[in-house]
């Protein structure tokens, strides 16, 4: 069943360093649509759609997004690449249905960071923990098909879980690849 995207009455402020599919995933929820992009291909699949209805009514902040980490057209629901800016990234660099998250960071700001995309961003570069890939609690794998951006599937939120320590070059790395 494909869904047709609604429109969004709320457009949230984009953050620093937020990608195009965190946005949509914070938008959907501002607007009381959280099952709207459920699921890693139907967010990609959906993401022209989205960009169209904020540059309709926010044309300067629809041109950002257009800069963040956005997937180029899609074949078959699948992105072959990426775009941050005019630069391509090919989608084997990036965590496309799995997520990594630093619960340190969602403790002060509950939005999901561009670099935790980035399969290579394996240490918060903040502070110095490793990204948590797994729920502490029930140990499903973190992905991107919830409808809730914040909790795993068992419902712990990810800013209560506990992240381990890092190595000192993970952290080095991490500063180096930070956007």
């Amino acid at each position: 069943m494909d869904l047709v995207a609604p429109t969004l009455l709320l457009i949230p402020p984009l953050k620093q360093t937020e990608s195009l599919r965190a946005f949509m995933y914070r938008a959907a929820e501002v607007n009381a649509f959280p099952r709207m992009y459920a699921g890693s291909a139907h967010t990609l699949k959906h993401a022209g759609r989205l960009l169209s209805q904020v540059e309709g009514q926010d044309p300067p902040l629809g041109q950002e997004l257009r800069l963040r980490l956005a997937p180029t057209p899609i074949t078959k629901h699948k992105a072959r690449e990426f775009l941050l800016g005019e630069e391509k990234i090919p989608s084997s660099y990036l965590r496309i249905d799995a997520r990594s998250v630093c619960p340190l960071c969602l403790t002060k700001d509950l939005w999901s960071r561009s670099e935790w995309e980035l399969k290579a961003y394996t240490t918060c570069h903040l502070h110095g923990v490793s990204l948590v890939n797994k729920c502490d609690q029930c140990h499903q794998k973190l992905s991107w098909s919830r409808t809730e951006i914040s909790r795993c599937y068992c419902g712990r939120a990810f800013s209560s879980m506990s992240p381990a320590s890092s190595k000192d070059w993970e952290r080095k790395w991490a500063k180096q690849v930070h956007l």
